[in-house]
């Protein structure tokens, strides 16, 4: 979850990692990365993936490059079809997810000028409008749904027939993904203005989980908006980090990573190997991932039951990483020194063995002054991810294009 580098916001999130042994079938799966963090509980895991695999990876070529028309940092795909949502102009994009073709640009919606990332849910894309507003369109490029709302910059969750949206003021809401109808809406109990980030759904569809901006993490019925618990954490920036949310435990970053009881939200363990600027967490099976980037940058897996490391890596930082059987991807850029002489050299994704940090292989930018931009994808046998182009085009702005990437034949 990225916003543009000219709106000034940056915001990142790591993803989960699967350990034990992974073999790529012949034929893809076909399975769908519905919203930021793949599902509605951000883990960030892909477990249908059988393609793309560890013997591979180090073996991606080039499936296609498409110019989009303004900035987009994170893709989902659904249906085949990979949707984007501008951070600049409001526009949402339909690509082909094989051939790289335009299905549809969609203009502005309501009465939005940027957008947050997209969720697909009930055959619609939904997404978060900047000036105010929630918005849905149906997978053909209809606007058909304008919800009035707050400043919704966070990526909406879908899952279990809701929407859910957190706002610039402390605001949660819950919208019905058939209708569009608001189910509820609360002030989280700290207050706003700020940032907070995506909520996260429990597997059962009973709770909904943020980190709400003032340093605390609140946990929140889903059919009645009434908040369960608030729990304390620290100073440092869990308004920036969206809870992952795994079985009885969640995971969650401000000076450090916590594991916390999801029943009680008690701090059952907290890990300081990773400080300064520390990516959200996710999580899948026994293992938990964080990035830093600051005063200790690196790639970190800890121990989801009692958070004690099990490997480091203090050469990769940057964008968060995703997993596909059990493969890490990391864009692994020092995003402090984008503009600099030196920070076109630092970016590519790394692609790592996700139970032992090993590398597998690395892909660079395309061009000179390329450098990735967001989230990676890995789904159905391809790797999706976004370059933004530093170099400026007049009216035409910075070039966004997305690339896609398969092993080679």
């Amino acid at each position: 979850m990225r916003f543009p580098l000219a709106a000034g916001v940056a915001a990142s999130v790591a993803m989960s990692v699967i350990g034990g042994s992974h073999t790529a079938s012949a034929a893809p799966s076909s399975t769908d990365w519905t919203q930021w963090g793949f599902n509605a509980q951000h883990t960030g895991d892909n477990p249908a993936e059988t393609v793309l695999a560890r013997a591979n990876v180090g073996h991606l070529v080039s499936a296609f490059s498409t110019r989009l028309n303004d900035t987009y940092p994170d893709p989902i795909v659904a249906g085949g079809v990979v949707y984007l949502s501008s951070s600049g102009s409001g526009h949402v994009e339909a690509i082909n997810g094989a051939t790289g073709a335009v299905n549809w640009r969609a203009t502005p919606v309501c009465a939005g000028q940027q957008t947050s990332d997209p969720a697909f849910a009930n055959g619609r894309i939904w997404i978060g409008l900047e000036d105010p507003g929630v918005a849905a369109i149906s997978a053909n490029g209809n606007k058909v749904i304008c919800a009035e709302s707050s400043l919704v910059q966070s990526p909406p969750s879908a899952g279990h027939g809701s929407v859910y949206t957190s706002d610039e003021f402390g605001g949660l809401e819950a919208y019905n993904a058939a209708t569009g109808a608001l189910r509820w809406s609360i002030d989280l109990p700290q207050g706003g203005p700020y940032y907070i980030g995506s909520p996260a759904v429990s597997a059962d569809g009973s709770a909904v989980f943020i980190g709400d901006g003032t340093d605390y993490v609140d946990k929140v019925n889903a059919a009645t908006g009434a908040v369960i618990w608030s729990r304390y954490l620290d100073a440092c920036d869990v308004d920036n980090s969206t809870v992952a949310v795994s079985g009885s435990m969640l995971f969650v970053t401000g000076c450090g990573v916590y594991g916390l009881s999801a029943a009680t939200g008690s701090i059952v363990w907290r890990e300081s190997a990773l400080t300064g600027d520390v990516s959200a967490p996710a999580v899948a099976g026994s293992l938990v991932y964080a990035a830093g980037e600051g005063a200790t940058p690196g790639l970190a897996a800890f121990n989801a039951s009692n958070g004690s490391l099990v490997w480091d890596d203090l050469e990769y930082q940057g964008e968060a990483p995703t997993i596909a059987n059990g493969v890490l991807y990391v864009d692994d850029a020092d995003y402090t020194t984008l503009g600099t002489a030196n920070a076109y050299a630092l970016n590519e994704i790394a692609m790592l063995n996700s139970s032992t940090g090993a590398l597998l292989g690395v892909l660079s930018p395309p061009h000179s002054n390329d450098v990735f931009y967001g989230a990676v994808i890995p789904v159905d046998g391809r790797v999706y991810a976004c370059t933004y182009n530093t170099h400026y085009e007049g009216g035409f702005g910075y070039p966004t294009s997305l690339r896609a990437y398969e092993p080679r034949s």
